[in-house]
């Protein structure tokens, strides 16, 4: 037997005779006696058996002892492709566009944001829908990019015929999209409902300072009063819409501020949440224990999709 990779501990507030313990690939929590903790710590490091039969069994059924051959990554890989295959809806991401209209200070793709998508790739594209959709019960398709509204013609184009697939196989058809919300005005949030895109959501930083500094349009300026001033005009027309607040270290302290600025708009009862901290799951420690367990408390006035968390191993 060894340890996993994925094992996180750290002390029990107010009781050092309690640790928590925590596995990201099994998303086992436990509490554990600082004297049996100390016995598998020295089964780590220094690979003294462990004789205590009943901790040996508490810690493989939660993940946190396997077998000396268990490739704890590839076990991730296929439970990945375990979940995406095994299902009878077919979930497809499309990036209709790589051009993006914010200069967000963490993106990624900024060295690949030229291009659209041509005709002839659309086409391949539909073609590809039609040669899968046979398999399904029903096709989802998540719009990314880039920003996805910057080639609204593209996702129409590939909407109406997908549909139409759909229709002619008698089988389901659902979308959502991932927008950063500057081009939801009425008019847009009109046609993508038209379109049976249902779900959408948007990311902010933080509190308005906060948010334009790492989200501002490209070439620079602001763009949180647009993204809340949008949604509240137009959260009615599709409310299924989740708002991602990325939080670290440095905008942990704004998030009051933000509630502010969501109750202000009238979106606090309106919106479900994504909480989304931004921490190297490889130092995650006591500090990092802390500020999740500050985040949760400042977000909880809000609705939230997701109150769990579950790491990235």
């Amino acid at each position: 037997m060894k340890s996993s990779d994925y094992n996180f501990f750290y002390d029990f507030p107010n009781d050092c005779s309690k640790v928590i313990a925590y596995n990201s690939r099994s998303n086992a929590l436990a509490i554990m006696e600082k004297e049996k903790y100390d016995i598998f710590n020295r089964f780590v490091e220094e690979s003294i058996p462990i004789k205590d039969e009943e901790l040996i069994s508490s810690l493989i059924k939660g993940g946190f002892m396997i077998d000396n051959q268990t490739d704890e990554l590839e076990l991730i890989r296929l439970n990945m492709l375990r979940s995406r295959y095994s299902s009878r809806i077919w979930q497809i991401t499309i990036a209709p566009t790589m051009n993006c209209n914010f200069d967000c200070i963490y993106c990624f793709e900024k060295g690949y944001r030229d291009g659209i998508m041509s005709k002839e790739v659309q086409d391949s594209v539909i073609k590809f829908i039609e040669q899968q959709a046979k398999y399904y019960d029903g096709v989802k398709i998540t719009w990314y990019g880039g920003e996805p509204l910057l080639a609204l013609n593209i996702i129409e184009n590939i909407t109406e015929k997908t549909k139409q697939i759909c229709r002619d196989k008698n089988i389901n058809y659902s979308a959502s999209m991932i927008t950063n919300g500057y081009n939801l005005n009425n008019y847009t949030c009109s046609r993508l409902k038209e379109l049976d895109i249902k779900n959408i959501q948007v990311t902010i930083d933080g509190e308005e300072n906060e948010h334009d500094k790492r989200r501002p349009l490209s070439g620079g300026g602001p763009t949180f009063k647009q993204i809340l001033s949008n949604l509240a005009e137009n959260v009615n027309i599709i409310p299924q819409t989740a708002l991602r607040v990325n939080a670290d270290k440095d905008n942990i302290n704004s998030i009051d501020k933000l509630l502010e600025a969501l109750d202000e708009y009238g979106l606090k009862n309106k919106v479900y949440v994504y909480r989304c901290l931004s921490i190297k799951l490889s130092h995650f420690n006591k500090n990092n224990y802390e500020f999740w367990t500050r985040f949760v408390i400042d977000m909880e006035p809000l609705p939230t999709r997701y109150r769990s968390l579950k790491a990235c191993p």
